[in-house]
């Protein structure tokens, strides 16, 4: 993934964090996407040999990292925050042909206040990820008890 176009890639996934971070687009990555099917857009055309790089396991790690980047910005609308990670590393797993899903969960309070603290992770498969990619998944998730993702009625 040294390629200039898989730099773009990672990121566009970036820079469209915000994007999907609500509405109908995050219902999107809260629901199953088909195995093989992605479900972030086409591939562009024309990249011939490259293509294959989208498939690149670096793909959600340097996308996360533009995501780090970008937060910097004063008064931007990028946040290093959970979702927006999990926006992040959920539209890279699922560009490669995998399914994945995003997560968000609610526990209570360390502090026993009346309060819940939320989290949004990414699982693929049985196998969950915590927002960025240095994050241990099962201590940074554990006690988060998973939302139920229900459709509005038409």
């Amino acid at each position: 993934m040294r390629s200039p176009d898989s730099w773009l890639r990672a990121v566009g996934l970036a820079l469209s964090a915000p994007l999907w971070a609500g509405g109908t687009r995050l219902r999107r990555l809260l629901e199953p996407a088909a195995v093989g099917t992605p479900s972030t857009g086409p591939r562009p055309a024309g990249l011939g040999a490259t293509a294959a790089r989208w498939d690149d396991p670096e793909l959600a790690r340097r996308s996360l990292r533009a995501l780090s980047a970008l937060s910097r910005i004063p008064a931007g609308p990028w946040r290093n925050t959970c979702l927006q990670q999990s926006v992040v590393r959920c539209r890279a797993v699922r560009a490669t042909g995998r399914p994945a899903v995003v997560r968000i969960g609610v526990r209570p309070h360390r502090s026993g206040e009346a309060t819940v603290e939320a989290h949004a992770w990414v699982e693929v498969g049985a196998t969950r990820h915590a927002g960025h990619w240095e994050s241990p998944a099962a201590e940074a998730v554990s006690g988060y008890r998973p939302l139920r993702h229900t459709r509005a009625p038409n």
